[in-house]
């Protein structure tokens, strides 16, 4: 299966990357890089910098890679606590 992860650079977001390309998957990573690390990212995994908030980056990504499941682990969090 043709799986893409939003968020694949983050921590949790490459874990899941490693663990669907252990499974035999075929992965597609996006990611902004905010709070993500292109190198956490599993190296045979087809990656796409830019973010989710932009709808012409998310319209090529999108026509690029046809045919596969998404998941979606963006998030942005601020560490303060009110």
């Amino acid at each position: 299966m043709r799986i893409l992860v939003l968020g694949g650079a983050g921590y949790i977001g490459s874990h899941i990357a490693l663990e669907l390309v252990r499974a035999g998957h075929e992965v597609i990573v996006a990611d902004n890089l905010l709070t993500g690390h292109r190198n956490a990212v599993p190296k045979q995994v087809k990656f796409y910098e830019g973010d989710i908030r932009d709808a012409p980056f998310l319209d090529k990504l999108f026509d690029a890679e046809k045919n596969r499941c998404c998941d979606s682990l963006c998030s942005i969090f601020d560490g303060g606590v009110q």
